[in-house]
């Protein structure tokens, strides 16, 4: 009986997809938007762990392990914060340098091709 409920989901996402026109533009459209927010709060994360192991460092200024331990935290605040900037990086790096632009669902999709029926026509390119 647990199988009719996947079945039906499976059923119902397939029929979505097929009616959707999911194309790569759109897909990279969604991920974008994902690591946006990502980015985001990623930043944000990184910069609170940072910021906490400078709150540590200078409230344990007389403590050997506090310091180290404040220390510690801003280091890996650091990692974080580099990590999640390369990883925007990177990906705005490939967006350009295959020319997609993934602020709008679709991208830069060309035209759809048309017939010229008086016998004169030109094609653009994309």
């Amino acid at each position: 009986m647990k199988i009719v409920p996947a079945l039906l989901l499976i059923a119902f996402l397939t029929s979505s997809v097929a009616h959707a026109q999911v194309t790569a533009f759109t897909i990279l459209h969604f991920i974008t938007i994902a690591l946006g927010q990502f980015v985001a709060v990623g930043v944000g994360i990184a910069l609170v762990v940072f910021i906490w192991g400078l709150v540590r460092f200078i409230a344990n200024a007389g403590d050997e392990k506090g310091v180290a331990e404040g220390k510690q935290r801003m280091v890996w605040g650091i990692v974080g914060l580099f990590l999640v900037v390369t990883v925007w990086g990177v990906v705005t790096l490939l967006t350009q340098l295959f020319g997609v632009d993934a602020s709008q669902p679709g991208g830069n999709r060309c035209p759809p091709p048309q017939i010229d029926l008086s016998g004169g026509g030109t094609m653009e390119p994309c």
